[in-house]
This record gives C-alpha cells, sequence and structure tokens, in this order.
C-alpha cells in the first residue's frame, strides 16, 4: 500500500473510531467489507491459552 493510500484510508476510518468512541463498547467491533458494514458484540471471550488453566 502506497502512502498515499495509507493516509487516505486513515482519513476515511477516524470518523468510524470516532463514532465507536462515542456509541459503543470495548466489547464491539466493526468489521468493513467491500459488501457489507457491521458491529459485532462479544459477550463471553476467553482466550485459547487460558482454557484449562
Amino acid at each position: 500500500m502506497e502512502l498515499e493510500q495509507m493516509n487516505e484510508f486513515k482519513q476515511v476510518c477516524s470518523p468510524v473510531v470516532d463514532f465507536i468512541k462515542k456509541n459503543c463498547c470495548p466489547h464491539d467491533t466493526v468489521i468493513i467489507t467491500s459488501e457489507q458494514f457491521k458491529i459485532i458484540s462479544d459477550e463471553v471471550v476467553f482466550p485459547v491459552t487460558g482454557c484449562g488453566e
């Protein structure tokens, strides 16, 4: 990715980050593809390395 593209990507994503900070919680993830964009919220998450310990 060229520097110009990285700067454009950062500029496009900054409003999304602002939205997440204002409207979402730390358990939310935004996924953006060429087909859709969505917010996913995790309810329970355990790291694999911590299972069984």
